[in-house]
């Protein structure tokens, strides 16, 4: 086979010189790089300056709530670290404390702003379902049940979804409207078939399927 005679293959002692491929980079970009990594190592500083930050205002959120024991207290709490994760705990002891003295109007109102600022925290389906409680105590059954069946579907993946159906089962039980209170005791059942709710629900579903003359579904 013909060989060019301008591609030879070096001698095993010649040195052969390549390119390095980071020194191309480096001498090509030196200037952005040490501008990314000053950004990375600022990002860096600031993510850790604010989780410590962070980690010091929970701390005290949780001390100021451990200490808490009246309403001025407990809003004292919400004002001052309305976004920390105990505000919803915070939420719930206010209301409860306007639910004893009353003061039903004040404690939805309570609910309803921790609701609003702070949805997807863990204890706002909890306060949901209370402000359902505090209708049905001001006399707003329909309104109660209504909330409470609408809180099943909108957070079903809740721990309260199951509690809310049978709260809004007892309501309408309690009303006279047996019916209903059937057919949810009904959905309870076939939606949340494991929980506790449907479980402890079932003496009460069995009662009103006798009295109505209706077979189970």
């Amino acid at each position: 086979m013909a060989t060019n005679p301008h591609l030879s293959t070096p001698a095993s002692d010649e040195p052969e010189y390549e390119i390095d491929s980071f020194e191309l980079l480096w001498e090509q970009h030196k200037g952005k790089i040490i501008a990314g990594i000053a950004a990375v190592l600022a990002i860096g500083l600031g993510v850790g300056g604010w989780f410590a930050f962070t980690t010091s205002r929970n701390a005290a959120a949780v001390a100021a709530l451990s200490s808490a024991r009246t309403t001025a207290d407990y809003e004292a709490v919400m004002a001052n670290y309305g976004f920390s994760p105990v505000s919803g705990d915070a939420a719930l002891l206010l209301a409860g404390n306007l639910r004893a003295e009353k003061k039903y109007d004040a404690a939805n109102d309570t609910l309803r702003r921790f609701v609003e600022r702070q949805p997807e925290h863990p204890l706002a389906p909890v306060a949901k379902v209370a402000q359902a409680e505090n209708l049905a105590l001001m006399g707003k059954t329909d309104e109660a049940v209504k909330a409470l069946k609408a809180l099943a579907q909108t957070d079903a993946a809740s721990f309260v979804a199951p509690y809310a159906l049978n709260v809004a089962a007892e309501l309408a039980s309690s009303q006279g409207k047996r019916e209903e209170a059937l057919k949810t005791y009904r959905e309870l059942a076939q939606t949340f078939p494991n929980s506790v709710a449907a479980q402890v629900s079932k003496p009460a579903a069995q009662a009103l399927e006798m009295v109505l003359g209706s077979a189970p579904q």
